[in-house]
């Protein structure tokens, strides 16, 4: 027998309400119904749906049980299922509270946070300011919101699965031309009904990167994903997609302009840009002057306390760049004076 075969039968085995009389429910894995004992919330295999190893599991570790009717494990199945995460559980019923936790672990995952910060701090925090600004009647509702550290991660895994739709290439420092996708779609089920920019997938050119590539790759991605041309109202793409949607509406990037114009700055700015990134460098590259130079920061009470890189990558970095060199102008020149380098600087 092909584990195709064995798969495609355990697939067809399918909770029944008498199983709850052994002290079982269903929870959904992967796909798959498999019995969760409802006493001890152990999941078994899903080869495990049958009433005669449901009974022999309920015999061998909760014959206790053995004199209780079925309304005690049905009460035990409900709050199993409201404390639980997959689709069949009443949890997921609560559309704003789902809503807000996936609200806060995308801010967690933007800002790189530990995923403990949701429960430790930003729950009671938001608590203490409902009671206080609003009422301790309201402060029930944020107890809904789960942010759990295992809730903020499924919330996590589950947003980073699948992102679409914006395109446009990029190339990295070991030469190797990269497709970045981004998608911007209009969220139905939010209550404030805006537009959403999400990024959605990046993938490598292995050989040319032309405008017939760019569509092949995308098109492979949306036939992967089972998803129409036709859902797609802009892009910015070329002719070979009029052939898939006539309907798109086609946008030129606008980042490619910006591109161009940096690469033909004035004489005295480049020498200004010269000029920082050797400074910067000087900094960066030695791990002792980093160090110093942080040590610094910190004793000034510096808004920031390290310097970034500059790199030729296709993105505007040398802004982000100029920014922190700005903000630690101060500091960038005591550090200089201490050192007593020749190194360029201004």
């Amino acid at each position: 027998m092909t584990m195709d075969h064995v798969e495609k039968n355990i697939k067809k085995r399918k909770y029944s309400e008498d199983f709850l009389q052994y002290g079982f429910t269903s929870i959904i894995t992967a796909g798959i119904e498999k019995p969760q004992c409802v006493i001890y919330c152990e999941v078994l295999s899903a080869e495990s749906m049958k009433p005669n190893k449901l009974k022999r599991h309920f015999d061998s570790k909760h014959l206790s049980f053995a004199g209780k009717d079925t309304n005690c494990f049905r009460s035990k199945a409900d709050g199993l299922k409201k404390a639980r995460l997959d689709t069949g559980g009443k949890y997921l019923q609560h559309v704003a509270a789902v809503e807000a936790s996936y609200l806060v672990a995308l801010r967690i995952a933007r800002a790189m946070k530990s995923h403990t910060i949701a429960e430790d701090l930003l729950l009671p925090a938001a608590k203490d300011i409902v009671q206080v600004m609003i009422g301790d009647e309201f402060v029930m509702k944020l107890s809904a919101i789960s942010l759990s550290n295992d809730t903020v991660r499924k919330r996590i895994d589950d947003m980073s699965a699948d992102i679409l739709d914006q395109l446009d290439e990029s190339t990295d420092l070991a030469k190797c031309s990269q497709l970045l996708v981004y998608m911007n779609f209009w969220r139905v089920l939010s209550r404030s009904g805006d537009f959403k920019d999400e990024f959605l997938f990046c993938k490598p050119f292995e050989t040319t990167a032309t405008a017939r590539d760019v569509f092949d790759t995308v098109g492979s991605f949306l036939k992967e994903h089972k998803i129409s041309w036709e859902k797609d109202v802009d892009l910015d793409f070329n002719v070979w997609l009029l052939n898939e949607s006539p309907k798109v509406i086609r946008t030129h990037c606008m980042i490619h302009r910006q591109i161009l114009a940096t690469k033909t700055l004035p004489q005295e700015l480049q020498e200004v840009m010269k000029n920082i990134v050797s400074s910067v460098n000087f900094v960066k590259v030695s791990t002792l002057n980093s160090r110093l130079f942080l040590q610094l920061c910190n004793d000034l009470d510096a808004p920031n306390n390290a310097l970034l890189f500059h790199t030729e990558v296709r993105w505007l970095s040398r802004g982000k760049v100029l920014k922190r060199v700005f903000e630690l102008c101060d500091e960038l020149k005591t550090f200089f004076n201490q050192k007593a380098t020749s190194q360029p600087h201004r």
